[in-house]
């Protein structure tokens, strides 16, 4: 998924502020899209009241820039990937830019509609798709609502999040599924919207004040001020269950319900399932910084043993692998060889101490590919360990993510080799164990039918 950040200011709010929160909540999301970066801002003072400056990489690498002619009264950032760039569009609505984050399933079929209907497409992604649509209707609220009303209704089959910054102001949309979230705040003379709530933190805004747009619901932020515009009933949420455990940044409340609590439950539930097992080993670890709060669970559990004179002793922490700070996340990149780069660059051995022969648990929040596990387990041999035992605290990923561009069709480990035995030996680890989903669905506190569980259940299309 992309990182969105919009804001909208009132005329008693400075264009050093404005610049300020657009630029920083922007950056706040970085963790959600790396490839690309891209502000629009709009100002009623300008002859062309739309401009835009985007480029590749990292957002922060161009904070400092002075973004001349984008000052304004609405804005919209992004960090994306290649797959979820956004587009800008012209129309009887005037100029607007869309941006989406998520996917369109039946997109090909769409692309042939439209061009069927004499549409000049030169993309043909989720984005373009989407922007044809909502400038069909009389107004961009009402192309939006048609889009809601034909999600998952056998014509537009996909889940998203969209916002539009047009002539009138910024629009935000979540599809009625609700499987990305967008959140929205404000404070004095200030409405925003964001991924997530992280999105606003160290901004002056108060966290515990957001509040999510409703699935279906589309609102527009102009001048400072928040309306709700319309509202397409919701069929059945789903809200992606990834991201509790790895997509967000830890701190992002979800739904009330906060990651970091969510990611040390399971890691909670994994240390239970060993302490019944009465099975040990003298160290455990992490990998950084995916594995933090999840181990973090892991050993408090053990400790609340030992304190209950369940065991008699606990695994030591040891830290044998440091992320380097300014490594990204590879889980992100979309080609193999950027995932496998970044995989072993952004771990360093942490050399100068005696593993030698220790067996160690290593906690983790999923395996998808396997791509960074692999470096790890490399790296960890090198140090000297042992055995090597895997938790992960997702339950097996079976099925590539249909609502999402970060896995494709035939790529989770779990798919390629069904076999746990098979696994086991690929990863080069001397045990593995995963949550269920039934421990998925208690750590994250909602009813599991609210929950996109996809990418868990075997799919017969792979």
């Amino acid at each position: 998924m992309a990182g969105f950040f919009g804001v909208s200011i009132d005329s008693k709010v400075s264009q050093e502020e404005f610049f300020k929160l657009l630029k920083y909540g922007t950056r706040n999301g970085q963790h959600l899209g790396q490839t690309l970066w891209h502000f629009s801002t709009k100002s009623d003072e300008r002859r062309e009241k739309i401009k835009t400056i985007e480029g590749k990489g990292l957002v922060r690498s161009v904070l400092g820039q002075s973004f001349e002619n984008l000052e304004g009264s609405e804005g919209v950032g992004c960090c994306s990937s290649r797959e979820e760039r956004p587009i800008t569009i012209y129309s009887k609505h005037g100029k607007a830019v869309v941006f989406l984050s998520g996917r369109i399933k039946n997109k090909d079929e769409l692309a042939k509609q439209l061009k069927d209907d004499n549409h000049v497409l030169k993309r043909e992604d989720s984005s373009e798709i989407i922007a044809n649509f909502l400038v069909k209707e009389k107004d961009l609220s009402k192309g939006l609502r048609w889009v809601n009303e034909c999600n998952g209704n056998n014509k537009i089959e996909g889940a998203y999040s969209i916002l539009v910054l047009s002539e009138q102001g910024i629009y935000a949309t979540c599809s009625p599924g609700g499987h990305w979230p967008l959140v929205i705040a404000k404070k004095k003379g200030v409405v925003a919207v964001g991924s997530e709530t992280t999105n606003f933190e160290n901004l002056g805004f108060d966290i515990s004040d957001c509040k999510d747009i409703e699935p279906g619901e589309i609102i527009l932020l102009k001048k400072g001020k928040i309306e709700l515009k319309d509202k397409v009933p919701t069929r059945r949420i789903q809200t992606c269950s990834f991201l509790w455990v790895y997509t967000s940044f830890p701190a992002s409340i979800i739904r009330n319900v906060s990651s970091s609590f969510v990611r040390q439950r399971l890691g909670g539930f994994l240390a239970e399932s060993d302490i019944k097992d009465e099975f040990f080993v003298e160290m455990a670890t992490a990998v950084y910084d995916s594995g933090r709060s999840h181990f973090q669970g892991y050993l408090n559990k053990w400790i609340e043993a030992a304190n209950k004179g369940t065991v008699q002793k606990i695994p030591f922490f040891g830290e044998p692998l440091i992320k380097y700070p300014y490594a990204v996340r590879s889980y992100i990149y979309e080609d193999q060889w950027e995932r496998d780069l970044e995989a072993w660059f952004k771990l360093l051995r942490n050399s100068g101490i005696d593993y030698l022969d220790k067996d160690v648990v290593l906690l983790d929040d999923s395996i998808v590919r396997g791509t960074q596990l692999k470096k790890v387990v490399q790296k960890l041999r090198d140090l000297g360990f042992s055995k090597i035992h895997l938790r992960i605290s997702y339950p097996e990923i079976l099925s590539y993510c249909k609502w999402g561009n970060t896995t494709k069709k035939g790529e989770p480990l779990a798919w390629v080799l069904p076999e746990m035995k098979n696994r086991v030996k690929f990863l080069d680890v001397d045990s593995l164990k995963y949550n269920s989903i039934n421990n998925l669905v208690r750590a994250i506190g909602i009813k599991r039918e609210e929950l996109c569980v996809d990418c868990l259940l075997p799919d017969s299309d792979i």
